[in-house]
C-alpha cells in the first residue's frame, strides 16, 4: 500500500515520538515535502512497531563521497577535513592538476583515494566516471569548493532512510553561498544500483536510467559554498567556460530551454547586449511551456523579470509576473517585484511633485497665507529629496531654511540616521 510520508510521521509522532525512524524522518527538510513523498507503506503482514523495530536494525548502507579536482590547492583540505568520518570511502578523480593539489591529499589524507582523468570539457563524463569507480552502494559528490558543516553522520542517517522506505528520490542538502542565499535543489547524493547517469557537458544533473527525471528531497545538512565568491576566484575565466559548453549544448538539445535560460543567465554576468539576452530568455519560457521539463522555469522567468524591469517595460513585466504566479503561487519575489514597479512609479511621481514645488517655491509673483519665507515649502522639498536619496539637493535646501523649528526637524532626522549608521559600523 502507497502512503505519503506525512500519514507515517503523524501515526510515529502518536506513537512511537523517540524513535530513530522519526528522528531520521525529520532530517527532511520542510515539513510540506511530506505531503507529496510516497513510501510503499506497510504491507500485510506488518505493523507500526515492526517497522519501528526493523529500521533501528537496519544496517547502514555504505557510501562513497566523490570529488572532481584541479588545481584545487586553495580549499581541497578544507573541504576533505570537513568531511569526517561519514563515508566508507573518498574518492578523488582528478585531471592532471599542476599546482599542489595531489601533494596536499597525499600528506594530509592518505586514505583518500586519487585516480587521474584528462579533462575533457564535459562535466558529466568526470561525474559519471566516478559512478563506474564507485565501490559502495550511495554515492555523494561535493564540489572541492564547498565544505561540510554537519559532521554528525547525517548521510548515512538519510542513505539508510531512504533506502529503508524504498523512496525513489535523489537527495539535496542545502548549500549556502558567500552572499547568504541557499540553494536546496543541487542533487548531489543518490543510490548507485538505481542506474542514475548525470546528463550535460556543463549544469549537469543526475537523470534516471529511462531518462526521467529524479524527484529530489532536500535534507538538513548544510554545505558551504565559495566557489562563485569573486573576492577569491576568476569568475570571468569560469562563466567564459560555462558559456563555450553551454553553446554546445545549446547545439545537441536546441529544444531543451534549459540551455537557453544558462546562456542568457552567462552572457548577462558578461554584461552583453540585453536584447540577446531577453530574446533567448523568452525563447526558454516558451520552450517550457510544451515541456516536461520544469527545472530552472521560475529562475528563467525571473531574469527576464530583472532584465524587462532594467529596460523598464513595466507592462511586459507584469505579464510575465502573472505568469511566475500561476506557476509559483508562493513565490514572494512576485510581490518582490511587483512593491518595486510601484516603488519605481512613486519616485517618478515624486520627481514630478518636485519639479511642481520648485516651481511654486522660486516664483516670485506667489504668496503664502501659511508661511510667506515658504519654509514650510522648503521643508517638503527636504522630505521628498530625502526620499529619493537625492541628499545633496536635501542640505543645499537646509540652508536656505530661516525656520528654527524646521532647521530643527531636519537636524533631528539626520541625527537619527547617523545614530543608527554609527550602530551599524
Amino acid at each position: 500500500m502507497v502512503e505519503t510520508l506525512n500519514d507515517l510521521v503523524t501515526r510515529l509522532e502518536h506513537s512511537h515520538p523517540h524513535s530513530s525512524l522519526l528522528k531520521d524522518l525529520s532530517l527532511i527538510q520542510g515539513n510540506e515535502q511530506y505531503n507529496y513523498i510516497n513510501w510503499v507503506g506497510l504491507s500485510n503482514s506488518q505493523n507500526l512497531n515492526e517497522l519501528v523495530f526493523q529500521y533501528e536494525k537496519a544496517p547502514y548502507p555504505s557510501i562513497t563521497c566523490g570529488i572532481l579536482t584541479y588545481n584545487e590547492e586553495r580549499c581541497i583540505k578544507r573541504c576533505i577535513d570537513s568531511l569526517g568520518n561519514q563515508f566508507d570511502e573518498i574518492l578523488v578523480l582528478d585531471s592532471h592538476s599542476t599546482d599542489n593539489t595531489i601533494k596536499i591529499i597525499n600528506q594530509y589524507f592518505p586514505m583518500v583515494k586519487v585516480v587521474y582523468e584528462p579533462w575533457i570539457d564535459d562535466f558529466s563524463f568526470h561525474r559519471n566516471k566516478l559512478i563506474s569507480l564507485t565501490s559502495s552502494e550511495w554515492i555523494y559528490y561535493i564540489d572541492a569548493d564547498n565544505y561540510c558543516v554537519d559532521s554528525t553522520n547525517k548521510f548515512k542517517r538519510v542513505a539508510k532512510l531512504i533506502q529503508f522506505l524504498s523512496i525513489d528520490c535523489i537527495i539535496s542538502p542545502m548549500i549556502k553561498e558567500h552572499i547568504g542565499h541557499v540553494y536546496t535543489d543541487n542533487r548531489k547524493m543518490f543510490s548507485v544500483k538505481k542506474g542514475i547517469q548525470f546528463k550535460g557537458k556543463v549544469h549537469e544533473e543526475p537523470i534516471n536510467a529511462d531518462g526521467s527525471i529524479p524527484q529530489n528531497i532536500t535534507v538538513d545538512i548544510m554545505i558551504r559554498h565559495d566557489g562563485y565568491d569573486p573576492e577569491v576566484i576568476n569568475l570571468s575565466e569560469k562563466n567564459d567556460r560555462n558559456i563555450k559548453l553551454t553553446r554546445q549544448m545549446m547545439e545537441d538539445e536546441p529544444s531543451n530551454p534549459k540551455w537557453l535560460y544558462f546562456y542568457a543567465k552567462e552572457l548577462h554576468y558578461a554584461n552583453e547586449d540585453m536584447h540577446i539576452i531577453e530574446t533567448n530568455l523568452i525563447k526558454a519560457i516558451d520552450l517550457y511551456k510544451q515541456s516536461t521539463y520544469k527545472r530552472y522555469q521560475a529562475e528563467a522567468i525571473l531574469l527576464l523579470c530583472n532584465i524587462l524591469f532594467q529596460k523598464r517595460q513595466i507592462r511586459k513585466l507584469n505579464e510575465y509576473l502573472d505568469l511566475l504566479e500561476e506557476l509559483q503561487p508562493l513565490c514572494s519575489d512576485v510581490n518582490y517585484y511587483r512593491s518595486l514597479i510601484l516603488f519605481y512609479d512613486i519616485r517618478l511621481k515624486t520627481g514630478k511633485l518636485l519639479d511642481a514645488l520648485k516651481l511654486s517655491e522660486l516664483e516670485n509673483n506667489k504668496y503664502s497665507f501659511i508661511d510667506s519665507s515658504k519654509d514650510h515649502i522648503k521643508a517638503l522639498l527636504i522630505e521628498l529629496y530625502c526620499s529619493i536619496d537625492d541628499w545633496e539637493g536635501a542640505f543645499t535646501l537646509f540652508d536656505e531654511l530661516q525656520s528654527t523649528e524646521a532647521r530643527n526637524k531636519f537636524l533631528r532626522t539626520v541625527k537619527t540616521i547617523t545614530t543608527h549608521i554609527n550602530k551599524k559600523i
